[in-house]
């Protein structure tokens, strides 16, 4: 490990007996050796100075050591430059008791949202003020304040482990797995060039230590939202985790005994058993979505079809009263309108605002949707004894036959 006198500025390499030492986080400080020297430590590092980048042996070395290096620094100092600069009272000590109103661009510092500056966040044991400020940057990164406090991110699941690094960023595809090692305490060859690879392996490496099942608890709504495809199970970006900041481990005896299975992993893939509970295809979520609405909001559209045609409640409402009817008009998947007028799904539903499904296909551009709803609905009119059921009024019903 190769560390600066404080006093010589001069670097010096320690192959073991490692003295104590200040570490710098996120950007190169010239006080930053004084500062250290002021705290009364000889030694401090920085990753600008202290790792020769032209050697891949040594920046491989330093990059699967850094979190330990972090970690056992006696002092970390954070210098979120491109905040405080804004404040017109820079230079003075900050007031932590007014911190956010005297510093309202604290969690705008790009600090926040670098790969690399996640485990100079969560290892050191001292760093500035972070116990201090620990509900504040809770709050930015999603890190719960134990974490910040000294607990060991082990504590955390895989999941919400890998949520806190979602939204971060790196310069390299590939650092975006690397800069995770130690936060997973594991280590992989570091292979520049092979792209979202590297974040597949770091996942098959912590398997290998892990048995906890949240690694597959991913989603990749935010890349396939447009585009719907298939995947992997695992997943090929840290932020396919982006909605697990609350998966936390449970210690029940019950979820030991179904989730306690060994995950293995050969040339053939990975290898689990998941428990399965029985369940309702008609169970609805807290805010009264089915499991076909669900589908058709998701485009899931041959699942949709699947429970349509395995007879579950077409005519189930959420707490907005939209139908599985409303969100296929509103999303144009006219196979899923038809089928659903085919099984005699009620075309007058009306949502709490009072809009008929064939009222969403005209807003959304999709008249072919429209003129079908409008072809069902006059048929059934005109063939119904009791136009009632169609919760339709006169004045509406001439305005879509027109």
């Amino acid at each position: 490990m190769r560390l600066i006198n404080t006093l010589t500025l001069e670097l010096v390499e320690f192959l073991d007996d490692i003295p104590l030492y200040a570490i710098l986080s996120h950007r190169w400080v010239r006080t930053f050796c004084s500062l250290a020297a002021s705290h009364g430590l000889e030694y401090a590092w920085v990753d600008t100075c202290c790792i020769d980048k032209t050697s891949s042996a040594e920046l491989s070395e330093a990059i699967n050591s850094m979190y330990r290096w972090y970690e056992e620094s006696v002092v970390c100092f954070a210098f979120p430059g491109d905040t405080f600069d804004r404040d017109p009272d820079r230079g003075q000590k900050p007031d932590l008791a007014g911190f956010n109103d005297r510093y309202p661009w604290f969690h705008q510092s790009d600090w926040f949202t670098r790969g690399w500056t996640l485990q100079e966040l969560i290892a050191p044991a001292v760093m500035g003020t972070k116990s201090t400020l620990a509900p504040i940057i809770a709050w930015v990164t999603g890190i719960p304040e134990a974490i910040l406090n000294g607990e060991s991110p082990q504590t955390a699941s895989v999941a919400q482990r890998m949520s806190w690094a979602s939204m971060r960023q790196t310069i390299r595809v590939e650092d975006k797995a690397y800069c995770l090692m130690g936060l997973f305490n594991v280590n992989i060859p570091m292979l520049y060039g092979e792209g979202e690879k590297a974040f597949i392996r770091l996942q098959e490496e912590i398997i290998k230590k892990s048995d906890d099942h949240a690694i597959f608890a991913w989603e990749n709504r935010w890349k396939y939202r447009d585009h719907p495809s298939y995947s992997g199970l695992l997943a090929d970006s840290p932020r396919a985790f982006e909605t697990c900041g609350e998966m936390v481990m449970v210690d029940l005896p019950v979820a030991r005994n179904l989730l306690n299975r060994v995950i293995s992993t050969d040339n053939k893939g990975i290898h689990l058993k998941l428990p399965f509970r029985p369940t309702s295809l008609e169970t609805t979520r807290p805010d009264g979505e089915t499991a076909l609405s669900y589908a058709i909001l998701n485009k899931k559209y041959a699942a949709a079809k699947l429970l349509i045609e395995m007879r579950v409640d077409i005519h189930a409402v959420n707490r907005y009263g939209k139908s599985a009817l409303h969100y296929a008009a509103n999303y144009g998947c006219i196979k899923i309108v038809t089928c659903l007028i085919d099984q005699g799904v009620d075309i007058g539903a009306r949502d709490v605002h009072g809009n008929l499904a064939v009222d969403m296909p005209y807003r959304f551009g999709s008249e072919e949707i429209g003129n079908l709803l409008k072809s069902a609905m006059i048929c059934r009119q005109e063939n119904s004894t009791d136009r009632s059921v169609f919760d339709c009024d006169p004045q509406t019903f001439a305005a879509i036959k027109e």
